[in-house]
């Protein structure tokens, strides 16, 4: 079989380019300058010495610049939150040991598994299980529940406020109905606590069966 070459030749006049244009064509046709710049049909470059691989992007006069994962949440909450745009947890937590909320790190004062309710401890700062039996622990503390099994002294993270589905560690819950701090160390029950000085002080609601709405409150009654 017979193989013809054909000879092409691409002709281009003579172009002027400015400054800040490179040569090349965006859509078709023939070769001409191409200004750089963040504007529509432009080129853009970089425009941070610095811009390293996993970076965020943002436009900057000159082109696009590297932003840190820290310094992109800096810059979205530097901004006020649009009105009628809401923060939206997780509509269902879909198994056991899954959450969605507001957290904070720290330091477990006792090993802690996950979907323990403990306080923050004023004497040393860490977290530590709490129960309706001993006031000392119970009353006007701040509250979490863990979300990261931790040992004694090992870093681990609480849910401030949110959603929270533990399977194991919490009883059937009632949706709707309100959720207590229990008189076993480190549990929650859906019955107020009735014991003679126990503290009976809500940290939440049922969502379904399983997941616990967390927001505990901050009032507290003795019973006698």
């Amino acid at each position: 079989m017979a193989v013809t070459w054909k000879k092409i030749a691409y002709y281009t006049e003579a172009l002027e380019i400015d400054e800040q244009e490179v040569v090349g064509r965006l859509t078709g046709g023939n070769l001409d300058g191409i200004a750089l710049g963040i504007a529509d049909n432009n080129v853009v470059q970089i425009d941070d010495a610095a811009a390293a691989d996993n970076d965020f992007a943002r436009f900057t006069a000159n082109g696009i610049e590297g932003l840190t994962v820290a310094e992109s949440i800096t810059a979205l909450l530097g901004a006020a939150l649009p009105e009628n745009v809401a923060i939206l947890l997780d509509p269902a937590l879909s198994a056991d040991g899954k959450y969605s909320g507001i957290c904070e790190t720290g330091t477990a004062g006792t090993a802690l598994i996950f979907g323990d309710l403990v306080y923050f401890q004023t004497a040393d700062s860490k977290w530590e299980k709490t129960n309706a039996d001993d006031g000392a622990t119970g009353c006007n503390f701040k509250l979490g529940i863990c979300v990261a099994a931790a040992d004694e002294d090992a870093a681990t993270t609480v849910l401030l406020w949110g959603k929270v589905r533990a399977d194991t560690a919490f009883p059937a819950l009632t949706v709707g109905a309100p959720v207590y701090m229990a008189t076993t160390l480190g549990d929650v029950q859906v019955a107020a606590p009735s014991g003679s000085t126990d503290i009976v002080r809500i940290i939440g609601y049922g969502n379904t069966a399983d997941e616990l709405y967390f927001c505990p409150e901050n009032d507290w009654i003795t019973h006698v």
